[in-house]
């Protein structure tokens, strides 16, 4: 029972929303997640702002427009990874040879 117990306490915990605070471009805002993304929201907005300060940085732009192309390389990146873990066509090709396998032995075995 005593485990049970400390397993429901955990999954609470675990499923708890969190106000957390960043601060990009200059600018901080309040924003409401799970308690387990915290990590993953708090590196987002960091590599967002290393990006932005980059901008900034190297490029004459107001800091709309740094902001502006920040997000725009994040969402590139975003789809180039969901690209990069797209494995239909490599599983369909693999499923068709497979079949293709599959006749071969089958008329060599007769």
């Amino acid at each position: 029972m005593h485990r049970f117990n400390e397993r429901i306490i955990k999954e609470r915990c675990m499923n708890d929303k969190l106000t957390i605070n960043l601060s990009i471009g200059g600018y901080s805002f309040p924003v409401n997640i799970d308690r387990k993304d915290e990590e993953l929201v708090r590196a987002a907005a960091k590599q967002v702002e290393t990006r932005y300060n980059n901008f900034r940085a190297h490029f004459e732009v107001t800091p709309f427009q740094a902001m502006t192309m920040a997000a725009y390389q994040s969402a590139v990146n975003e789809f180039e990874g969901k690209t990069m873990n797209d494995t239909e066509p490599y599983s369909t090709r693999i499923k068709g040879l497979s079949e293709l396998l599959e006749e071969y032995i089958q008329k060599t075995e007769q």
